[in-house]
């Protein structure tokens, strides 16, 4: 049955103007419908393709978001024209930064995977995706806050979408709680397992991720310490993910297996106790794999650019949400350039941005890159 001016299905959402003068609704029935208030008379209707889930309203007013099956459609407000569409999975929620500067979605995949992602507006380009299930836009637009099954509360600056900290009760530790068992199973099916006692240093290719004060590393070490590396500040519990680059040799992704292989061999043979510590944390497929480098390096095999991704395979991963393949790629992208290889002024800037922020994380190793590049030479790979 079909309420008189209203929808012909259920409402999935409701969004009210700034100004409180127009309300904004969503349905099944594929329409949003705009309505006076306090009068309640429709002023317009807007047609898309699938129901209507969520609906935002910039705090200018200007701009209306919709989550529409997988996509998000922008629309002028209150005019209702088309601004333009961006991809994402199935749209559950959508929220506009207070600067109207950052749309923030959050969509669930096929296979029921929960995502939140960051867009930029009014251009619409993809800034970066988030794990998490529900969350909240502090009012200075500084902050993003998600949460969800894992149990944590997370803190994200905005707009880049940089890990800020989790948050957690200190007074809720037990005194005797001198550790934790951390397990995560990876996208190759790997479960890799940390247990650690509070102060302990980070594993090469580990970051600590919850339970830390503040964020997630410290460096240089404290000077109590004489050893290197970079140390938890975790109060009793220490949480760690290893995030190396050599478990992405069983990547679905073939450029991101070339660069993988490319950079440990630029890596060489410093980073030996690195590659193996990766070996230790990995399937035996992939520990043969790793194995067989060392042995290659060994026998002196180098870089061999011939086999490195172009530019542009290379430039288009520079968004991936997975931080680890955006700071390989910056790479890639940094020994491209010590070859003669021009990149344009934007390309550059991304580069330098990931190399510096890997910078400070405690599994990255900066090279010279000229002189790997004057002492690299072409092999043939089996």
């Amino acid at each position: 049955m079909t309420t008189p001016g209203g929808h012909n299905g259920s409402i999935l959402a409701l969004a009210i103007s700034p100004n409180g003068k127009i309300l904004a609704s969503g349905s099944e029935d594929t329409t949003i419908k705009l309505w006076n208030l306090p009068e309640g008379t429709l002023i317009k209707m807007l047609e898309t393709h699938n129901e209507v889930a969520a609906l935002a309203i910039s705090p200018d007013g200007k701009l209306l978001a919709s989550g529409v099956g997988n996509n998000i459609m922008l629309w002028s407000f209150p005019e209702g024209n088309l601004i333009r569409t961006l991809r994402g999975s199935w749209i559950e929620y959508v929220d506009i930064s207070p600067n109207g500067k950052l749309l923030v979605s959050r969509g669930r995949t096929e296979d029921r995977y929960v995502t939140i992602t960051l867009w930029s507006l009014p251009e619409g380009d993809r800034i970066k995706m988030i794990k998490g299930d529900y969350l909240a836009i502090s009012p200075d637009g500084t902050l993003l806050v998600t949460g969800g099954t894992d149990k944590t509360i997370k803190l994200w600056n905005l707009p880049e979408g940089t890990f800020n900290k989790c948050l957690f009760d200190l007074q809720a530790i037990p005194a005797s709680a001198k550790e934790t068992t951390y397990q995560q199973t990876d996208i190759y099916g790997q479960v890799i397992t940390y247990t650690l006692p509070c102060g302990s240093p980070i594993p090469p290719g580990a970051v600590c991720t919850s339970n830390c004060v503040p964020g997630t590393y410290i460096a240089p070490p404290p000077k109590r310490s004489s050893s290197g590396g970079s140390y938890c500040t975790c109060n009793k519990v220490c949480t760690c993910i290893p995030v190396c680059q050599a478990h992405r040799l069983n990547h679905p992704d073939a450029i991101v297996r070339v660069m993988a292989e490319e950079i440990l061999y630029l890596m060489g043979g410093r980073e030996f106790k690195y590659m193996r510590w990766a070996a230790d944390n990995a399937k035996p497929a992939l520990q043969s794999r790793i194995f067989d480098l060392i042995a290659r390096i060994r026998q002196g095999e180098k870089p061999n650019p011939s086999c490195w991704p172009s530019a542009d395979e290379c430039s288009q991963r520079l968004a991936h949400p997975d931080e680890i393949i955006r700071i390989m790629a910056a790479q890639m992208l940094n020994l491209h350039n010590a070859r003669g290889l021009p990149l344009c002024t934007d390309i550059q800037g991304q580069v330098t941005h990931w190399l510096n922020e890997a910078a400070q994380r405690p599994w990255f190793v900066r090279y010279n890159v000229k002189n790997t590049i004057a002492q690299s030479h072409p092999l043939s790979r089996a």
